[in-house]
């Protein structure tokens, strides 16, 4: 499990090939949530799946600092110090830790030096293999959606999630220079993916006019989350959930064929598309360039600066067909009939709708993809649930 690999990691064993992939993808994630806290809240919370001794929960604080400290040196080799990045996380660390019983401390092999291991744990979490995996989306037999009525909602809301499977970073930066990987454009299909979303998005797009202006809900949203593998889609303020999701899979039917495609999709669509995108991106610069340039850094890239080339490279070269093969590749599954395509619905709504019982689910079930809808009670489950 990648649970057991990271244990064995942080105790300073070789991990099994098989487990390579998996606990550079886990570093990764590590890394960006690092520097996400620093940049937010300015703590952070490390949480064990296990009881843990406080040396062990300092061990493994102490293991994300000292990598901190490798990278910085890095960065400040390589930067003008323009913007100073800290030997440490400008943060006071606090560990929560709960210990129902004290386990006898396994043996712990003799540490390599700090370097050492970051250069080994930076190659095997920037190869290809580790940046890829470990993102498999949640393993369904077939597409589920999950009905749940609770008395405290006076509204419905409808999310669901797709696989996602698709690059969005350099990969392996140690054998392959960022700039010869971007003479590929191999993150094409992402940047692809997120211009399509905001020309379906916006408010004068087809989604909100199918959707807000019919009358069925009055939020949507489209995200690819690439990193934890899957594409969500949203729909708040539901006045008919049902409708609501009739209305998406309607303009992806419609988007599918060439005539609702050229009448939708055009050079200006992507044009003004494309330029909302680099607004976002560079608008909130200025308050977190520090932040910022130390998620770049992070994430494989040298700064900041090569983090924007990066960006902006993709960005100008997307053209229609580029957009379409991002719909066909990343947004179709919605409205597939392969019943092995996993899609996963979960829909909230007042009490209301759970009488008579089994109408509204059936009502669900009537679908032509295929989604098996089921009914979900949180009075038999725990206090604390995650879904």
């Amino acid at each position: 499990s990648v649970t057991a690999a990271l244990d064995a990691a942080i105790a300073g064993d070789e991990p099994a090939a098989g487990q390579t992939g998996r606990i550079g993808d886990c570093i990764m994630r590590i890394r960006a949530h690092f520097a996400h806290c620093i940049a937010g809240s300015g703590l952070i919370h490390v949480a064990w799946p296990k009881p843990m001794t406080s040396d062990s929960a300092k061990a493994a604080v102490t293991a994300l600092a000292s990598d901190w400290s490798v990278f910085a040196e890095i960065w400040r080799q390589n930067h003008q110090l323009s913007v100073v990045i800290p030997d440490s996380p400008p943060l006071d660390t606090t560990v929560h830790y709960r210990i129902n019983t004290i386990p006898d401390a396994p043996p712990r092999k003799k540490r390599r030096g700090t370097m050492e291991m970051a250069a080994k744990g930076a190659a095997r979490a920037l190869s290809a293999s580790s940046r890829l995996a470990g993102r498999e989306f949640v393993k369904l037999a077939e597409p589920l959606g999950i009905h749940i009525a609770l008395s405290s909602l006076h509204t419905s809301y409808v999310g669901i999630q797709i696989p996602l499977n698709i690059q969005e970073r350099p990969l392996d930066t140690s054998t392959v220079s960022v700039e010869k990987q971007l003479e590929s454009l191999p993150a094409i299909d992402y940047y692809s993916l997120c211009v399509m979303t905001i020309i379906l998005n916006r408010s004068e797009g087809l989604l909100k006019n199918a959707i807000r202006s019919r009358g069925h809900a009055y939020g949507l949203g489209m995200h690819p989350k690439c990193e934890d593998g899957h594409l969500s889609v949203y729909i708040s303020h539901a006045v008919d959930p049902i409708k609501a999701m009739e209305a998406v899979w309607e303009i992806m039917e419609y988007l599918a064929t060439d005539e609702g495609w050229n009448e939708s999709i055009d050079d200006f669509q992507l044009n003004s598309a494309r330029s909302t995108f680099l607004f976002r991106a560079y608008n909130g610069f200025p308050q977190s360039m520090a932040s910022e340039d130390a998620f770049s850094l992070l994430c494989g890239f040298s700064g900041i600066e090569q983090s924007l080339l990066w960006m902006r490279k993709h960005i100008e070269s997307i053209t229609t067909s580029s957009l379409r093969r991002a719909f066909n590749r990343c947004l179709l599954p919605l409205v597939s009939r392969d019943k092995s395509v996993p899609m996963l619905y979960i829909i909230a709504t007042p009490a209301s709708y759970a009488e008579p019982a089994g109408k509204f689910v059936g009502k669900l079930n009537d679908n032509p993809y295929g989604i098996s809808f089921k009914p979900m009670q949180f009075s038999v489950l725990d206090p604390l649930i995650t879904i």
